[in-house]
């Protein structure tokens, strides 16, 4: 039997009140079924409650889920995100060991959850079941739970508006001008923030999930090439499921073109291929702030090759990297080596491509 649950289901008030979309057999409606509201897609919602611990603790742990997905911080530290995509009557929440990132005095979790909105069976969504869940446990006593008193706004710098891969992702193009910074550290002011709404009636049927969270780490290029001023092309060696992550400082207003691909094109091989054969179109804009920038992506892409095109001295080549994101695969039991340089680096593909089809 799983736990019993005390914390409220928080969310962004403009959910409120409304009933359920049936995205299941759809071909059985007798009754026509209202569209999606489109304000409410590619909702990207920042969550944050402070806290304060005043003695000390021996362990603690976290339990969290949100619909559909979410990226979780303690004090400023990157967690985890998940959970596992899933239906309502069961769903997935998880459990997170953090006691070395609590401390006694002031905390702050901080939580940045997606609600996509678009039925494509990717994240599970398009049906109003949008929020957070999440309960604090130390030393074994329930010590925070999400409530009214969480507080909440929208993150606003995703200004992307098309879809592409046959309607299961949207373009990320990010204005860095309309980004919040700081929220996820103690002291921000949050005033201005609205106090989250409690959905009394979720019907979400939480259990734990089975499989682990995804293994989140950074990884540098294979080679990186200038172009031309202002133009690079990135080479990661090898195709990756996740996010490309660069610096740069510019004006405010200035542009980045950030293409991804699994490949390069054919006639011209300074060029990536970021048309992708399954549909998908990998560019996107980054507006500068004018101030030292970090571009962070939500969202995930399958890609080898990142090609950036912008103002003249305003990119730090240095800071190219990636995000890769996987579930945790053992090295070890996944070995094979001959005398053939063919069959190695087959089985090198071969097994790349396992690692980088356990991403959703």
């Amino acid at each position: 039997m799983d736990k019993v649950w005390t914390a409220n289901w928080i969310m962004d008030a403009r959910f409120n009140g409304l009933e359920p979309i049936n995205v299941f057999h759809k071909q059985l409606d007798t009754v026509v079924t209202p569209k999606h509201m489109e304000h409410l897609k590619n909702n990207h919602m920042l969550v944050r409650k402070e806290f304060k611990l005043t003695q000390k603790f021996s362990h603690s742990y976290l339990d969290i889920s949100a619909d559909d997905y979410y990226k979780l911080y303690i004090n400023g530290q990157f967690i985890g995100q998940g959970p596992a995509p899933a239906y309502y009557f069961e769903y997935n929440y998880n459990r997170y060991e953090i006691s070395k990132y609590l401390r006694v005095g002031n905390n702050v979790i901080a939580v940045h959850v997606y609600y996509q909105g678009l039925v494509n069976r990717v994240w599970n969504c398009g049906d109003y079941r949008q929020g957070l869940i999440a309960e604090l446990f130390v030393s074994d006593a329930l010590y925070l739970k999400t409530d009214s008193t969480w507080k909440y706004t929208k993150a606003r710098e995703f200004v992307g508006t098309e879809t592409f891969g046959y309607e299961t992702q949207y373009n990320e193009n990010i204005d860095q001008r309309l980004k919040e910074t700081g929220w996820r550290e103690c002291g921000y002011p949050d005033e201005s923030w609205q106090n989250a709404c409690v959905n009394l009636a979720d019907d979400h049927k939480l259990i734990m999930q089975q499989t682990p969270t995804l293994d989140i780490y950074e990884i540098k290029p294979m080679k990186v090439d200038c172009i031309a001023e202002g133009h690079y092309l990135i080479d990661f060696g090898q195709k990756i499921t996740g996010q490309f992550k660069m610096r740069a400082c510019g004006e405010s207003g200035q542009t980045i073109e950030v293409l991804c691909g699994e490949e390069l094109e054919e006639d011209d091989c300074s060029h990536v291929r970021f048309k992708l054969r399954c549909n998908c179109t990998y560019q996107e804009l980054w507006t500068l702030s004018g101030r030292e920038d970090v571009l962070e992506y939500y969202d995930y892409k399958a890609f080898r090759y990142v090609e950036v095109v912008g103002p003249v001295n305003s990119f730090d080549p240095d800071s190219f990297s990636a995000i890769v994101r996987h579930y945790p695969f053992a090295e070890d039991r996944c070995i094979f080596h001959s005398s053939s340089s063919m069959l190695n680096d087959i089985w090198k593909i071969c097994k790349n491509g396992v690692i980088g089809r356990a991403h959703v």
